[in-house]
């Protein structure tokens, strides 16, 4: 006969129960780690993607901005030369007009009276060496500080583009009184021609136009300096962007200029070539 002995049976089934209790704590911690990690890893990387993007979508919009600014400035920069213009002539007209009639007061003829009153205009200089110059119905340059084309006719001359000059402002000035005619033409003393915007006024009692103009690239030099202002702003503003810990945002033009990066800002990189495909970097990324 044998008799059991409680007291050794039971450590040897706490020791089954204790192991096999661990064996579940550990798959079920190797299930979590196999299912949960991934599941984080990606919530995490989608949550950094949507970040990155709403930085990117925040970038898109500051250069958006940057650009309408630029282009309301050009708008605004234009109107305000148009109105310069048309003050220019509407007050060398008032001067005109008071030496005319105050030579006919002291005795001069209609024609003497005239060609005195005409004589400022070919001495008078504003702006950027700006100047009005008059012009008759026939497009006769009856008065211009360019001594080589005082008393020329105009009638046949055109611009750069094929462009009659003078005789569509005649036109303007005789169906409407004033208004705007934009062509190509040189500065005083220089040969390469510029877009020129010129604003006419019709005197019909002294049977003449009077006209001055302003060349577009004096505005885009304007603007060309308020893009610089601009660019310095945006470039302290998207530097301190960053994404994760060790983004960062770039930026860069068609013609492959990097305009906003941490090392690059500033270098064209129209050869620098994937070392995998061969082909532009920057390709690949448009």
């Amino acid at each position: 006969m044998f008799t059991l002995r409680p007291k050794a049976f039971a450590p040897r089934l706490f020791t089954r129960v204790f192991l096999g209790t661990g064996a579940l704590v550990i798959s079920l911690l190797v299930a979590i780690y196999v299912t949960a990690i991934p599941l984080v890893e990606s919530a995490m990387r989608a949550a950094e993607e949507r970040a990155g993007l709403t930085i990117m979508d925040n970038v898109h919009q500051l250069l958006e901005m940057a650009e309408e600014d630029l282009k309301q400035y050009r708008v605004a920069m234009t109107e305000e030369r148009r109105r310069k213009l048309k003050d220019v002539v509407v007050l060398t007209e008032a001067a005109l007009r008071f030496q005319y009639l105050d030579a006919l007061a002291h005795g001069s003829s209609k024609g003497e009276a005239l060609e005195r009153a005409l004589g400022i205009l070919r001495v008078a200089r504003y702006g950027y060496d700006d100047y009005v110059w008059a012009f008759d119905n026939r497009s006769v340059l009856i008065a211009h500080p360019d001594p080589k084309l005082d008393h020329s006719d105009f009638s046949a001359v055109k611009d750069a583009t094929g462009k009659l000059i003078i005789a569509p402002m005649v036109q303007i000035g005789l169906r409407q009184g004033e208004g705007y005619f934009s062509y190509r033409w040189n500065r005083l003393g220089k040969n390469a021609d510029a877009e020129k915007l010129a604003y006419s006024r019709h005197l019909s009692d002294m049977n003449l136009h009077l006209a001055s103009g302003i060349y577009v690239d004096d505005i885009e030099e304007l603007v060309a300096a308020r893009k610089v202002k601009l660019m310095r702003q945006l470039a302290t503003r998207i530097a301190n962007i960053r994404i994760a810990r060790d983004g960062y945002v770039y930026v860069f033009d068609g013609k492959y200029n990097m305009l906003f990066h941490p090392n690059l800002a500033g270098k064209n990189l129209d050869q620098t070539k994937n070392p995998v495909t061969g082909k532009l970097i920057l390709d690949e990324l448009m």
